[in-house]
């Protein structure tokens, strides 16, 4: 597998296919391997079963050429017995090479291209890395041992073969140097030291190291170099590393005030003035502290912020994941996945951002959290910071017992949360302290409480030179203790310059080689720094760090994985070159990749790392993950990457993928002006089939069914044709879509089953309870209210049986209140109205879903109260999907209606009649409405009304339709209307129609003169009137005969 792939068995194949040599490589390097891995990083553009077909026909291809089976397993694929030049090559690494181990490194697959797999290309990368520091350790060990052995020409042959495989490396460099000098032959040492020192130069923009320097020292002297010379960071006092905490007694109070008066404060200042400090202590001392710490990196991470503080939460043992609800902590799991599947805990695929504030409280108060700070606030991440926001308005406005603060940088805070804060001072619900320097005489005191008799009559000029910056203060002292245990600075001088920066500098200078370069790595490395990561990219084991570390914390640089201060991180990275960070980043990212960490901070260190081609899967990735958790600027931040990269490598393909996933991801004239350029630079049917897909849902979302239908059937032949399986489940949806939105049932109920059919096929449960909804909003709108309310029951009960989804249950239970309140069942609505209540409250996101605050207002219309009905729809507002406006403005239309504004609901429901961008159930049910109106004024319904409701509407509307008509019209032509609408009644089954078809014959009996008759069947249907059965205007003719007949009666 190194420098090719060929295999010798019964056959000898001297070179393997390109594909089939992916898969040898990843068994080798990886061992056993999921087969749908295997699959999925070598047919990326399959859909997963023509990608588990492919790698069985190579498995196949694969034993046939080898002429035995090489390959073993189903789920899990493993080679079978085999020896390989890459499991030597590790093996080597471990136990020391063979006499006759090669002494050329070669890449593991040299020679093949896989640019059209980009995971595995990525994975490619990262096992060649890997491969070439095994050999390089290994060939390095070869050297020593014939060093020792005095065998310096095999020395120098393997120390010449590991420059010549890893060119940048200096300490192979170091040793070639140094192996000339044991053998008395300088001038070969200087042209090895000269060959170095422009390989640096050129490749990394560094300069030779300070081993390397004492190197060319010896070859200058002619004599064998010794091992450098290690600098060591000195022990600073302990007062120095934890000072006491001088002044800030006016703060304190401050602080003291408002705890007592329950406000929030917020703390600014410039870095370094002790805003962290003050606020950390205070709080402290005060009972358990929760921070929510910002630090760079975190802007483009979506809950990054918050993921470090919850798992600091957690760490402190103060409560359990699991002891929360199960909503709550299914929501902990959305941005904690480690502790999904784990104590009963399932991370739960809903997208509501306010299920997860509330568990992100829930959280809080288990842990008994008495103070929350949210420090360096202009580094959290928005969607940190939005859910930051909801807790601090919560504590500040006494919803919430927890002293909440704030701190962040002066005059760097972005927009939104600066203008919250900004209104929370004036609304008096918190304290602003913006935190000053010290003054001279409390820097004086600082400086005295260290103690150290170094600094003595220095205190004036650290006082002016620090400006009253505690960091600053600290910083120019240590200095001034390091650089006396070296007896390197002048007896009265202070070691400041101009920019403190360049003091941290001068700190790190004094560090060993191995201490700066892996203080740079975590400068660049951030929030993921860890051993692992850091010895990748040094190319060490992690022992070998060891050392490097504790150098660094001794010397306050690193407090286990993070910088002690920001400032020190941002001196560090500032004086790396740029090759060196650009070099750095992409070694970060390539560890991350093969780790499973943070996809969006992969994507942006393969960006910084110069490799954006290799960012684009974790972009899509970073983009989904956002998308899950209800981030959408991030979402289309990532995607809107993603595309630029593709599109500047003229990967069109792979844009239109991007855009396509973006559109999904928005709404309105943005998706018009992505599908046009989608459509432009489509090359396949696959390009085109999601440009039409983009189009059709935006012609379904301005109300153009017909161009939708006609766009999501292109869309769905295009899918078909190139294999898009989850591009034709989309466009299938919208065609369904369209078709019931247009009132095309029948049409609507066969695209039900190809989804049904699709989703099958892919195993997809979610797909499954989709189609029932959809066949309940079908029965729905036929009439067949009994016939829906089964399948929104069964798509409840399957959803129960994977973990009771709780907000999609809620659709269903919603739906089915609009269907019993169709069926004269209050009782029953009202119960399925109970569990919409407690399974939006049980998602922690109460009276927020549309689906519940319909079915809220539907069932207060039920019962007359139109002044809570009326406050339910209030919160809907113009902007919001027409589909759903178009329903609440029917709602709308029926509460001024019934609570007698008449003419004003008679123009809203004409308006909504004649638009023909309206939903055709929406235009049949104003149309009803207007008939009823009319009817109260002795007006018979238009023709108009009546062929829109025949071609458009379920049985129930044009039954209710024929019973409107009878109202209005002489008795002979009203009793073929009747009987029509009581066939209907008893077709369906549906008693409020056979209740109004019973009151509407009690007036045809009064206008015939049978006042008797009329009274009996006004008193049968008065009696399901008070059951609730019949409602709203046909209630009103049931009490308009009683009183005529009762006004007949008495005057008789």
């Amino acid at each position: 597998m190194l420098g090719g792939a060929s295999v010798t068995g019964a056959e000898h194949v001297a070179r393997l296919e390109r594909k089939t040599a992916a898969m040898l490589a990843l068994l080798v390097v990886d061992g056993e391997t999921a087969r749908s891995r295997v699959a999925g990083l070598l047919w990326p553009e399959s859909k997963e079963r023509t990608a588990r077909n492919n790698l069985a026909q190579a498995i196949r291809r694969l034993h046939r050429a080898v002429g035995a089976p090489l390959v073993l397993g189903d789920e899990v694929l493993s080679l079978r017995s085999a020896s390989s030049d890459v499991a030597d090559l590790l093996l080597e690494a471990h136990e020391g090479p063979r006499s006759d181990a090669p002494r050329e490194h070669r890449d593991l697959l040299a020679g093949y291209d896989f640019d059209d797999c980009s995971d595995f290309d990525g994975w490619l990368r990262t096992a060649r890395a890997t491969l070439l520091r095994s050999w390089s350790r290994t060939a390095t060990g070869a050297s020593e041992r014939f060093e020792r052995e005095g065998s310096f020409d095999d020395a120098l042959g393997w120390a010449e073969a590991v420059v010549t495989a890893d060119p940048v490396s200096e300490q192979a460099h170091l040793r070639v140097v140094r192996l000339w000098l044991a053998r008395g032959d300088a001038p070969a040492a200087m042209r090895a030291y000269e060959r170095c020192k422009k390989t640096l130069a050129r490749e990394l923009g560094m300069n030779p190291s300070e081993a390397m320097l004492e190197a060319l020292k010896a070859i200058r002297a002619g004599r064998p170099t010794a091992a450098p010379h290690r600098k060591i960071a000195q022990d600073v006092p302990a007062l120095v590393l934890h000072p006491r905490r001088i002044g800030r007694g006016k703060e304190w109070s401050k602080l003291e005030r408002a705890f007592e008066a329950g406000r929030g404060v917020v703390v600014s200042g410039e870095p370094g003035v002790g805003k962290s400090r003050l606020l950390r202590d205070f709080c402290t001392s005060k009972g358990s502290l929760l921070v929510f710490e910002g630090r760079p990196g975190d802007s483009g991470i979506a809950y990054g912020t918050l993921a470090r503080a919850l798992r600091a939460l957690v760490r402190t043992k103060k409560f359990a994941p699991s002891s929360l609800p199960a909503w709550a902590s299914g929501e902990l799991a959305r941005v904690l996945p480690e502790l999904a599947g784990t104590e009963g805990i399932t991370a739960s695929p809903d997208t509501d951002k306010l299920r997860l504030f509330e568990a992100v409280k829930e959280a809080l108060l288990a842990a008994s959290v008495r103070s929350l700070l949210v420090d360096d606030l202009q580094w959290v991440d928005r969607a940190s910071s939005e859910l930051a926001s909801s807790l601090l308005h919560r504590s500040w406005y006494g919803e919430l017992p927890i002293f909440a603060v704030v701190a962040h940088r002066e005059g760097e805070l972005r927009a939104e949360p600066q203008a919250y804060i900004e209104r929370a001072v004036e609304s008096d619900a918190v304290t602003r302290i913006v935190l000053a320097p010290l003054d001279e005489s409390e820097t004086r005191a600082l400086l005295a409480s260290l103690e150290l008799p170094v600094i003595e009559g220095r205190s004036d000029a650290i006082a002016e030179a620090s400006r009253g910056y505690p960091l600053y203060v600290l910083e120019i002292v240590r200095a001034i203790v390091e650089e006396a245990s070296s007896g390197e600075s002048a007896a009265s001088s202070v070691p400041v310059t101009d920019r403190m920066k360049a003091l941290f500098r001068r700190r790190l200078d004094r560090l060993s080689e191995g201490a700066v370069r892996l203080a740079r790595v975590a400068s660049l490395a951030g929030t993921e720094l860890d051993v692992a990561l850091a010895a990748h990219v040094l190319g060490s084991s992690p022992m070998d760090l060891s050392d490097a570390w504790s150098e660094l914390e001794r010397a306050q640089v690193l407090e286990a994985n993070r910088f002690t201060h920001d400032v020190l991180a941002e001196a560090v990275r500032e004086s790396i070159p740029a090759v060196v960070r650009t070099h750095v980043h992409a070694l970060v990212a390539e560890h991350l990749a093969r780790t499973n960490g943070d996809a969006a901070r992969i994507a942006d260190h393969f960006m910084h790392g110069g490799r954006p081609r290799e960012a684009v899967p974790f972009l899509f990735r970073a983009a989904e993950t956002a998308r899950g958790l209800s981030c959408i600027a991030d979402t289309l931040r990532f995607f809107d990457r993603a595309v630029e990269i593709l599109e500047e490598a003229g990967d069109w393909s792979g844009a239109s993928r991007a855009l396509y996933e973006r559109a999904r991801s928005t709404l309105g004239a943005e998706n018009e002006l992505i599908a046009a350029r989608m459509e432009r630079a489509a090359k396949t049917p696959g390009d085109r089939s999601r440009a039409v897909l983009v189009r059709s849902t935006v012609e379904l979302e301005r109300g153009d069914r017909e161009a939708a239908e006609a766009s999501a059937i292109l869309s769905s032949e295009l899918a078909l044709e190139s294999n898009e399986v989850m591009v034709r489940a989309y466009a299938l949806q919208v065609l369904f879509e369209a078709r019931l939105r247009a009132g095309k049932l029948d049409d609507a109920e066969r695209t039900i089953d190809v989804i049904d059919e699709v989703t099958r096929s892919m195993e997809d449960r979610w797909g499954y309870v989709g189609a029932l909804y959809d066949r309940g909003e079908v029965a729905t709108h036929r009439g067949q209210y009994r016939t829906a309310v089964g399948f929104y029951e069964e798509a409840i009960r399957e959803l129960d049986r994977w973990g009771r989804i709780r907000v999609t249950r809620a659709r269903g239970f919603a739906a089915i209140v609009f269907a019993k309140l169709a069926l004269g069942d209050v009782e029953g609505a009202e119960l399925a109205h109970a569990n919409v209540d407690a399974d939006a409250m049980d998602a922690g996101a109460i009276h927020t879903r549309s689906a519940h605050r319909l079915a809220s207002a539907r069932l207060a219309v039920a019962k007359r109260s139109f002044g809570a009905a009326a406050g339910l729809l209030d919160p809907f507002v113009e902007g919001a999907p027409a589909r759903l406006l178009s329903e609440v403005k029917l709602l709308r239309a029926e509460i001024a209606w019934q609570g007698g504004s008449v003419d004003a609901a008679e123009r809203d429901l004409a308006a909504l009649a004649r638009d023909a961008h309206v939903d055709a159930w929406v235009r049949v049910a104003a149309h009803v409405m207007r008939a009823w109106i009319g009817a109260s004024r002795s007006k018979e319904p238009s023709a108009a009304c009546v062929r829109f409701v025949e071609e458009h509407g379920g049985e129930p509307k044009r039954a209710e339709l024929q019973c409107i008509r009878a109202l209005t019209v002489e008795p002979a032509k009203a009793k073929p209307l009747l009987a029509a609408a009581e066939s209907a009644a008893e077709k369906l089954d549906l008693e409020p129609l056979s209740v109004l078809v019973r009151a509407v014959r009690a007036d045809l009996a009064l206008r015939e003169g049978r006042p008797d008759d009329a009274r009996a069947l006004a008193s049968q249907a008065s009696a399901d009137v008070q059951r609730g059965v019949l409602s709203g205007p046909a209630a009103e003719v049931v009490r308009r005969v009683l009183a005529q007949t009762s006004r007949s009666a008495r005057a008789q």
